[in-house]
């Protein structure tokens, strides 16, 4: 048997054809790396699902355990999304924006962002108005800014009303209010407050779902609260929430006597000639409720 040490034998080195092997290495075809197949809609939209929810179970991590760390290096291509410090509410903002601009053009692979988002969302909601703002905000603004460009590269194209030009952000604003409406009572008026003061557009639909608080005794404060805070504060829904009032009192079958006295209250104050004739008081209601001394 030939040691270890020893020089292979020409036999060992050649083929069975004594054909060194290195001359029939030159024989074997070039291997190509065969082209990946096409994805799917269907399989684009698993593996963004996958991706969206990695994304929110890291969502509390930042870079070194340290909220708030700056962006250096490769990093600062992040500042392109208005990112200067990474905190654990920036990822908030851009899967928002890969839902409005990334995914624009694949408008199913957006919702399929945005619904993920949703469903984040509705989980412990009280704790996450911020999120709630901030992601419906940049719907808005997304759809504001897409509009401007397309009317001024197309100046012929048709004039879209305000709410037809925000579709999606009146659709998921509308789910979200529902949604907060169906769990909010009186301790929750600061966040409901909040919600409604700090999303960038409301209109007349999406104030007639504050309807039900209004007409459940249990909530009805919140209610009139929130909607006296937006005629006070918010003065482009002044003649929305007015409008409001006089639905409601119209609406005779859901307005108990307390609630009809507040809207006549505050139409007296703020719209006393939009009062429906029939709740204004007559001269002789007044006189009625006039207090007589006894003799």
């Amino acid at each position: 048997m030939a040691g270890f040490n020893e020089k292979p034998s020409d036999d060992a080195l050649n083929g069975p054809d004594g054909v060194n092997g290195s001359e029939d290495d030159s024989q074997i075809e070039d291997y190509t790396i065969p082209i990946p197949k096409d994805m799917t809609l269907d399989d684009k939209k698993e593996h963004l699902k996958q991706i969206v929810g990695n994304f929110i179970k890291l969502s509390t991590v930042t870079k070194n355990g340290a909220a708030g760390a700056s962006l250096d290096g490769d990093e600062k291509t992040l500042s392109r999304i208005a990112i200067t410090k990474w905190s654990k509410d920036s990822w908030v903002l851009i899967l928002a924006r890969l839902a409005t601009r990334g995914l624009s053009a694949t408008p199913e692979l957006a919702n399929l962002v945005r619904e993920e988002l949703l469903k984040f969302l509705e989980v412990d909601i009280k704790n996450k108005i911020g999120y709630v703002i901030e992601w419906l905000n940049e719907e808005y603004y997304h759809e504001k800014i897409t509009y401007e460009h397309r009317q001024k590269e197309s100046p012929d194209s048709p004039e879209l009303s305000h709410d037809e030009q925000h579709k999606t952000y009146l659709h998921y604003a509308s789910v979200i209010l529902n949604f907060v409406i169906n769990f909010a009572d009186s301790s929750d008026r600061k966040i409901f407050i909040r919600l409604l003061s700090e999303l960038p557009y409301l209109n007349l639909s999406l104030l007639r779902q504050l309807k039900s608080i209004c007409y459940d005794p249990t909530r009805r404060t919140l209610g009139t609260h929130s909607l006296l805070y937006l005629v006070m504060f918010k003065p482009p829904l002044f003649n929305e929430c007015i409008e409001l009032y006089i639905e409601m009192l119209n609406e005779k079958g859901n307005v108990d006597e307390l609630l009809q006295k507040e809207c006549i209250k505050q139409l007296t104050k703020y719209a006393k000639d939009r009062i429906p004739a029939e709740f204004i008081p007559t001269s002789a209601t007044v006189v009625s409720q006039i207090p007589v001394k006894a003799d």
